[in-house]
């Protein structure tokens, strides 16, 4: 620890020295993922890996001028085997981009940190976990096995296209377009969540027995508030939605007045979608519980009735369009390659 102290000593001096210098610190040639990884993938016994449990451990290479980087020490664990084991699966070096001065190669140390797992043991079997950090560093590919949860979250955001087809708004309401989100809590088969929009359509006649010394909006606007339930499987999905509306047909003269037109009502909605993966998989970590991301893009189609309480309004709209949603499959326990329960 005195070698280490002494060699950042130097490296504050030599900073300080050359502080208008062009410096580029020391770092792993394959990234501090591959450095994690090898230490996270040591098969240690049990008696030893009771001693790791959340453990967070700093590594510390000695760096020369040709990159050539040798574990020095490993700060908390004492552990005599544990140490070994780990200058074993760094032995004999590790490729390193040496420290740059001015285009000058030095030698200096890199300190790095891996927050090691948690192994908790359920009724049935091992679950494994790992730090935020750390989890949202690997890829599918770094899993020997992932065992899925039955339950999912999706949420998707997106534009839509609108109009109304049957009903007396088609007298009053042309095309129009909003935005669309939904989040949903997804069972094998089954699926419940909330779905809210916003949407403008173009005004193309004058509102009946509509009495206002405001001009009317030239694309007045709704908003649906609605709670969800449907079916899923793959790629697809169907679903009803129901649930409360505003429409707004004479916008407020400034922001603190309240001299426009809104009426409310209530929608139902029937919605159909389908799902194409964007990119691959992810793992990722939301609140301490591990997930595997999936990205999409959805396609979606859907009939809604609305009925307010200002009936020119009310009308069958047809919608058609498209979002970005975010797929998480919750984890209920992994394995990564080289790791033993």
């Amino acid at each position: 620890m005195k070698k280490s102290l002494v060699a950042c000593f130097i490296i504050l001096l030599a900073n300080t020295i050359f502080g208008q210098s062009d410096t580029t610190q020391a770092y792993p040639v394959d990234g501090l993922k591959s450095l994690s990884l090898k230490a996270l993938g040591i098969e240690f016994p049990p008696p030893l890996k009771s001693k790791l449990h959340g453990a967070t451990l700093e590594f510390i290479f000695d760096v020369d001028e040709e990159g050539v980087g040798i574990l020095e020490e490993v700060n908390g664990v004492r552990d005599i085997a544990i140490i070994d084991s780990f200058k074993r699966v760094y032995a004999p070096h590790v490729a390193f981009k040496p420290l740059l001065i001015n285009g000058q190669a030095n030698a200096s140390f890199f300190f790095f940190k891996v927050n090691y797992p948690i192994y908790q043991k359920g009724p049935s079997e091992n679950a494994f976990y790992v730090d935020r950090f750390s989890f949202q560093l690997l890829k599918i590919s770094d899993f020997e096995k992932i065992e899925y949860s039955r339950h999912r979250e999706e949420v998707s955001v997106g534009g839509i296209i609108l109009a109304p087809i049957s009903g007396q708004a088609q007298n009053y309401l042309g095309v129009g377009g909003g935005m669309d989100i939904d989040v949903l809590y997804m069972f094998p088969e089954w699926m419940v969540g909330i779905n809210m929009q916003v949407n403008g359509v173009k005004r193309r006649g004058t509102w009946p027995d509509l009495v206002s010394t405001l001009p009317l909006a030239n694309y007045p606007s709704s908003l649906h508030g609605n709670f969800s339930f449907g079916y899923h499987e793959d790629q697809w999905s169907i679903q009803a939605e129901g649930g409360g509306s505003l429409f707004n047909m004479v916008y407020n003269s400034g922001e603190n007045t309240m001299d426009g037109i809104q009426t409310r009502g209530w929608n139902t909605g029937l919605t159909y979608k389908y799902r194409i993966p964007i990119g691959a998989e992810k793992p990722t970590n939301v609140y301490g519980t591990p997930y595997v991301l999936r990205f999409d893009l959805q396609l979606l189609l859907r009939t809604r009735i609305v009925n307010f309480d200002y009936k020119p309004a009310s009308g069958l709209m047809i919608e058609a369009g498209a979002a970005f949603g975010m797929h998480y499959k919750r984890i209920k326990s992994f394995k990564l390659k080289n790791q033993i329960n």
